[in-house]
Formats: C-alpha cells, sequence, structure tokens
C-alpha cells in the first residue's frame, strides 16, 4: 500500500493551477518499494487528467485484485468445509452452507469492514455448527475433526484480515481523493462519514473535472452524501454546461425524478434557477 499522504499530497499539488509536482515528494513516493508498479516521471508537468485517472485507476485495479484474491480464499475455505462436514441438504433442496441455520454468518466469517464487523471467532463458528448437528453427517465430537476445523479456519483467517485491512485502506484512500475532487469542507466530510450505511446515491464529478478526465460519463464513487450538497452540485453543473435537465439531475446526483422535481423546484422559488422551454422533453434550467 503506497504511503497516503505522500500521494494525498501529491493529488493537492496537482489539483493546483501550478501542475509541476513537487520534486522531493516524486522521489520519496518513487523510492519506496511498495509504490514500484505506479512510478512518477520525474521533472515532468503534470494535468490533472493525469493525476486523477492514473491514481484512481491504479487504486481500482487494486480494490479488484485484492477482493479477488479475499474471494477466492473464502471460496476455497468454505468449499473445503462442507466436504468436511458431510452437510445433508434440507427441506427445500438448499445443499452445503446454504442448507445450515445462520448460513450467513458463517459465508461472512470475515465481516464486513464497511460496517465495522469483526470476524467470526472460531468458538462462535463452532457453535452454529452444534445449532445445525441434526444437518451435519460428520461427528462433530470428534476431536479429530475439531482441531481440523480450526487450525484450516485460523490459516484462512491469517490469510484474510491482512487482505481485509488492504482493501479498508485502499477504500479510504480513494474516499480522500474524492473528497477533494468535490471540494468538500471537513463539515461536510463529516456529514458524509457520519452517513453509516451508504444511500444507494453516486458521487459523480462536476462538468468542468468530467472534461480534464475525458469521462463525460463516468461514476466515481458510490457514496452516501447529505442532500444539503445537491443545489451546490447542480448549480456548479449549470455554471459550467450552461443549463441542465430534470434527467441529467438524476444522473448527477443518482436521484428518482420525483426528487430531481422537487430540488430543481426549490432552486427556482429561490431565484437560482429559472426555466426555460416548453412541455417536460423541452424544459431545461439556467442560472437565475
Amino acid at each position: 500500500m503506497p504511503n497516503v499522504q505522500i500521494i494525498l499530497n501529491f493529488i493537492d499539488e496537482c489539483l493546483k493551477k501550478i501542475h509541476k509536482p513537487d520534486p522531493e515528494l516524486v522521489k520519496k513516493h518513487n523510492v519506496d518499494s511498495l509504490n514500484k508498479d505506479w512510478q512518477i516521471p520525474e521533472g515532468a508537468l503534470w494535468e490533472q487528467s493525469d493525476v486523477v485517472h492514473d491514481v484512481l485507476a491504479f487504486l481500482a485495479e487494486q480494490m479488484i485484485e485484492l477482493n479477488k484474491e479475499k474471494q477466492k480464499e473464502i471460496k476455497g475455505f468454505l468449499g473445503w468445509l462442507e466436504a468436511q462436514l458431510k452437510i445433508k441438504p434440507d427441506k427445500k433442496g438448499n445443499t452445503g452452507i446454504e442448507a445450515l441455520i445462520n448460513k450467513i454468518k458463517i459465508k461472512n466469517y470475515l465481516g464486513d469492514y464497511q460496517k465495522g464487523e469483526n470476524y467470526l471467532s472460531f468458538e462462535e463458528l463452532w457453535k452454529i455448527l452444534e445449532k445445525n448437528k441434526n444437518k451435519i453427517g460428520a461427528n462433530l465430537k470428534s476431536r479429530e475433526l475439531f482441531e481440523t476445523i480450526k487450525t484450516e479456519y485460523e490459516k484462512s483467517l491469517s490469510k484474510l484480515l491482512p487482505l481485509k485491512e488492504k482493501i479498508r485502506k485502499t477504500d479510504w484512500l480513494i474516499d480522500q481523493i474524492v473528497y477533494k475532487l468535490y471540494g468538500l469542507t471537513e463539515e461536510e466530510i463529516k456529514i458524509v462519514e457520519k452517513s453509516g450505511v451508504k444511500k444507494g446515491l453516486i458521487y459523480r464529478l462536476s462538468s468542468n473535472i468530467y472534461k480534464q478526465l475525458g469521462e463525460s460519463v463516468s461514476y466515481i464513487r458510490e457514496k452516501g452524501i447529505d442532500e444539503v450538497r445537491y443545489p451546490e452540485l447542480i448549480l456548479e453543473y449549470v455554471k459550467n454546461c450552461g443549463s441542465i435537465t430534470n434527467r441529467q439531475v438524476r444522473e448527477l446526483l443518482g436521484v428518482d425524478k420525483y426528487k430531481a422535481s422537487r430540488v430543481l423546484k426549490k432552486l427556482i422559488h429561490s431565484g437560482k434557477l429559472k426555466r426555460i422551454g416548453r412541455g417536460k422533453k423541452d424544459a431545461r434550467y439556467i442560472l437565475g
């Protein structure tokens, strides 16, 4: 995992009007062995699009690879566990882990870092198996079986826990970059962080950033965001593009057409926007 502060400092530097990064920051980054796959050209002038595209692409690739590795280990262990337990199908025809009570806890034994969940202890796992003893063909009273499963479970966790931490840190770093791209204040970041469960809304970059990235319709990040930011994002979009439609508001904020209409009406009533065009299809909104 690259030194996160160096990367954030580098992003800060390149998001300014001056596009020549601090040579010392570049050197510190390049000499770190963890950054061997992402070297920064020394003495080169960088555009915002270069920085954002390369950093986010690199981190996205890291997330994909780490999650693949995590899923491979989980699938491998659960498959091995099913074979050891000799699980009987339930009345609905479910087989393997799917036939057990508390199957979700077993399948999610690593715990979700986004929800702050800890891993399932072996003691908890064994209690779940004992509650399912009537569905398990293997002898749970066997000391050999107990020790074998415990050993393999601990081996699996020893592989997964470091991966979980790397994924968490990478996800956090992506968040920080997105916050900087949006120019969120500390207070606004707190609002986002306190949202807890993601609301399913989608962060998208404003039009000027889209153009700099060369990706006019790319999603950047799925993350909850407080509605207080909706008017600001809409107005920023209109300032850069000249106008906005209901559909574009829906795409920008990740909301339905009714919510988009309500936000637009509030902006019209406050005098910040005005509507032009006839009918729903031709309606556009410009600065008031």
